[in-house]
């Protein structure tokens, strides 16, 4: 498996980026992997897979199993550093009874995303209308910056310039045509207009995505609520009003919080 990096003007330390690979790693795998195993999927040396995973299991990040000889994630640490970042999830917690209310009236999955690169997003949260049918989403799962309407609703507020967006299209696009990279750039562009985007067909065909920036007080957004639901029930009517009353409810709570 080739490992893919983002660019960035910072030089990355080699060390803390192979550790991130290898917990990555095990997070994909369904069963606890040797040091070999693990090299092999990484690319990179045993030796050094060895010497990071024993830190990482000295720190609790991952297991291992002294009589299989193997290595797991160590869950109850990730999750303790999780628990304490949802601290940093107020508004969308604060937000949660109403969310879930607006989920039921829209019939859409509401999910929390955050950008952890500069190139990606990752989802951390998310509610679901209390029905047998719902859209069903994943935490952690991660979604490149230039698809869909979350990553589009975050670049349209970072002022980038056109040659910093055009990079970013084609790192995920290298074979595109010039007139999807000019649409794409437009629709960055109108996005910060509306205050929120709409993406028909965004995860699979007949389902409709629209997200709200989560804004900081610099206005920025690195945080966004996307509402999913099925693309015949979100008409361009039922779109405005839910853009409409998510964009309220985050000013609201952000100003109560």
């Amino acid at each position: 498996m080739a490992r893919t990096r983002s660019k960035s003007s910072v030089k990355p330390v080699g060390a803390v980026q192979a550790a991130i690979e290898i917990l990555r790693y095990l997070a994909n795998s369904t069963t606890p992997l040797g040091v070999n195993r693990i090299s092999e999927g990484v690319e990179r040396y045993p030796s050094t897979c060895y010497s990071i995973l024993k830190t990482l299991e000295v720190e609790g990040l991952v297991t291992f199993d002294r009589e299989a000889k193997v290595y797991g994630l160590g869950v109850p640490s990730l999750l303790e550093l999780l628990h304490k970042t949802r601290k940093d999830d107020r508004h969308f917690q604060l937000a949660r009874p109403t969310l879930l209310d607006i989920a039921a009236r829209f019939n859409t999955t509401i999910m929390l995303s955050e950008r952890v690169r500069r190139d990606m997003m990752i989802v951390i949260d998310y509610v679901v209308p209390d029905r047998a049918f719902h859209i069903n989403v994943t935490i952690g799962q991660r979604v490149p910056i230039i698809r869909g309407s979350m990553g589009r609703v975050v670049l349209s507020h970072e002022n980038l310039s056109r040659g910093e967006l055009e990079e970013l299209f084609n790192q995920f696009n290298p074979k595109a045509k010039k007139s999807d990279l000019e649409a794409w750039i437009r629709a960055v562009a109108n996005a910060k207009t509306q205050g929120y985007v709409v993406e028909p067909n965004s995860i699979t065909e007949g389902l409709t995505a629209l997200s709200v920036p989560i804004l900081n007080n610099s206005g920025q957004s690195h945080r966004v609520v996307t509402a999913i639901g099925l693309s015949q029930q979100l008409t361009n009517v039922k779109q405005k009003e839910l853009g409409a009353e998510l964009i309220n409810l985050l000013k609201t709570t952000k100003a109560s919080s």
